[in-house]
């Protein structure tokens, strides 16, 4: 195993969505009509409330187990490694 040389924070250009697949862990997924963030970030602010007993009037995000569309979210980034780091 080779020593790290070098590193990078990996915090700005990032590509998001909300999804509850795995499909976009791959590396040929295509993500350009994702969002693009830097970090920190929180992708619940972009949701609406929701209307949920037993107090519909005062709603809520749609989090959590019943909602893994928007529960589950992804982040992707490309990094670029030089061929002398390899």
């Amino acid at each position: 195993m080779s020593k790290l040389t070098r590193s990078q924070l990996i915090k700005s250009g990032l590509a998001f969505a909300k999804s509850g697949g795995i499909t976009q862990a791959t590396e040929k997924f295509d993500d350009t009509s994702w969002n693009t963030f830097d970090l920190p970030h929180d992708g619940a602010r972009e949701l609406p409330f929701i209307a949920t007993p037993p107090a519909p009037e005062e709603g809520r995000k749609p989090l959590g187990r019943e909602f893994p569309e928007t529960t589950i979210g992804w982040y992707r980034s490309a990094l670029f490694v030089s061929q002398c780091e390899n």
